[in-house]
């Protein structure tokens, strides 16, 4: 028995220094031959629920379905799967569509925190769910030093402002109004611990890092308490939120979807005033806010 393993993180490392002297890695078995195909590999769902970012990423999914060469023959993806590649870092999601009677494979894949990478597969040769995506994340992986050689699949890409907000980053794509953001009708994203306020009869979201606000519904405000409305009005202290939103094609806020408000109190715990789940009919339905790595 070893002893000293006090926790997942280190159980985890440890299991990744196994499996590389013993190469029991899925990755080792992973040819560039693509004889994996038909092995019956099986890879792992997520060990960390992102429930409530899966609207975010389902919105975007819908997006390519809809306009990417090989588009969707109804116009809808369908969300299978989470996975998980060996270690904690390495984990993704799976949408599937059919274009012109062959299954498509969308698979966001999570990039260190940091990042996203999307991969669009055609199944050319009827390889299982499980194969498409250690297909796709290899692909990436090895592309500089064991490319493969053999392909049982053929794989589209979608455009940068596609990408999904870095789970290290969410919101700032939304406040920083980069290069990359290209919101379409109906794109749905999450912000994370911003700040309400109430101006001139309008109700903002507020991000002092990025220094910008943006105008919410005013049929939400409606929705408030009046506690809320109080806090709102002495500007006494600050009031925080994590709110879901539906954008149309200008980033402009057509929707509150779920999400909550609160303040922060001296003793570093919250009061909640006001919460809203993911309603009923938009993926992750029940969720509250988490982002599955805090």
């Amino acid at each position: 028995m070893i002893s000293g393993v006090s926790n997942a993180g280190d159980q985890s490392n440890l299991k990744s220094f196994w499996d590389l002297i013993t190469r029991k890695s899925i990755g080792y078995r992973v040819d560039s031959n693509a004889e994996f195909i038909g092995k019956g590999l099986v890879v792992d769902s997520a060990d960390q629920d992102h429930s409530w970012l899966l609207s975010d990423w389902d919105s975007i999914a819908q997006q390519v379905a809809r306009t990417h060469e090989w588009a969707s023959d109804s116009d809808k993806a369908t969300y299978l799967r989470s996975y998980q590649i060996d270690h904690q870092e390495n984990f993704g999601f799976v949408w599937q569509w059919h274009h012109r009677d062959k299954e498509v494979l969308l698979i966001q894949d999570v990039a260190g925190r940091a990042g996203w990478d999307i991969t669009v597969l055609l199944n050319t040769h009827s390889i299982t769910v499980d194969e498409a995506i250690l297909a796709s994340y290899y692909t990436r992986i090895r592309q500089s030093y064991d490319p493969f050689k053999v392909k049982k699949w053929e794989l589209g890409w979608v455009e940068p402002e596609m990408l999904p907000d870095a789970l290290d980053h969410i919101g700032d794509e939304f406040f920083s109004r980069s290069e990359y953001f290209k919101p379409f009708d109906g794109q749905i994203i999450s912000l994370r611990y911003e700040e309400l306020s109430f101006k001139d009869g309008s109700l903002f979201v507020e991000s002092q890092y990025h220094g910008n606000a943006f105008e919410l519904p005013l049929e939400f405000y409606g929705f408030l308490s009046q506690r809320v409305k109080q806090i709102l009005d002495a500007k006494t202290q600050p009031l925080m939120c994590d709110l879901k939103i539906q954008l149309d094609a200008d980033g402009t806020i057509e929707r509150v979807i779920a999400g909550s408000i609160y303040i922060e109190n001296e003793d570093e715990s919250t009061t909640t005033f006001w919460q809203q789940p993911v309603p009923k009919g938009i993926l992750g339905e029940g969720s509250l806010p988490s982002y599955g790595f805090e």
